[in-house]
């Protein structure tokens, strides 16, 4: 029969370090003694936080040590489902610190909660604490009225939106005429500016009445946006 192992560590420090780099060495030393003996340093994590930039959530994560580590699904509570929002693999078995980032575009506004799942190559799970995130994000189109107006040479234009968007805004002139396509294309959730300079928009814009149109439709649902709002050049 086996006998199970006990062992004691005591760390003194005597230099400027303050026990930082003793620290580590008597860790590693312990590490290396436990996996010699056929035990298990397992998956320690020491931080995850979650900070909010715009519409994106940036979650990080660092690893003390890890064993037989494949990696972490990131979860996101959608009600009362927690639902996998990506991947990221671990490093398997190290006892080096490891720092990790996921980042998740986000929409809508409220309280976010995510989680992690650590999962071995062996298939065993476990989960992290919950960390929480507010977005305060757009709840709807919107469309502003340019800033300045009248203007001379160029002027502002924000809108917003709660999702991410398939996105065009387009100048025209007072007959209907396209005199300017602004933007075309995927946009994220959250506002957005443009600026409109009519000496740059090739052709020779005489002072009056200009129009600007935002068409959205969004990616996740569909939604149909369209709003069109009047400005004036004056030169």
């Amino acid at each position: 029969t086996q006998k199970k192992a006990y062992w004691n560590y005591q760390l003194v420090a005597n230099d400027k370090s303050f026990g930082m780099h003793n620290a580590k060495f008597a860790f590693d030393v312990l590490t290396k003694t436990i996996n010699a003996l056929g035990g298990t340093v397992p998956v320690e994590l020491v931080a995850f936080n979650a900070a909010i930039t715009g519409n994106t959530v940036n979650l990080t994560w660092q690893t003390a040590t890890e064993t037989n580590n494949k990696g972490f699904d990131i979860e996101k509570l959608s009600g009362t489902t927690w639902v996998k929002t990506g991947f990221v693999a671990g490093k398997g078995t190290t006892s080096e610190v490891n720092n990790y980032l996921f980042t998740d575009k986000v929409s809508g506004s409220g309280k976010i909660s995510y989680r992690l799942k650590q999962i071995d190559f062996s298939g065993k799970e476990s989960y992290s604490k919950v960390v929480e995130v507010n977005y305060n994000g757009p709840s709807a189109y919107s469309l502003s009225q340019n800033y300045p107006n009248p203007f001379n040479p160029s002027t502002t234009i924000k809108f917003a939106l709660p999702f991410d968007s398939n996105v065009k805004l387009t100048v025209y002139n007072i007959t209907g005429q396209v005199v300017k396509v602004l933007t075309n294309g995927m946009l994220g959730a959250g506002e957005h500016i443009v600026i409109f300079s009519f000496n740059e928009s090739g052709v020779n814009l005489s002072s009056g009445i200009y129009f600007y149109t935002l068409e959205a439709t969004a990616t996740n649902n569909n939604s149909i946006f369209r709003e069109t709002k009047k400005m004036v050049l004056m030169k």
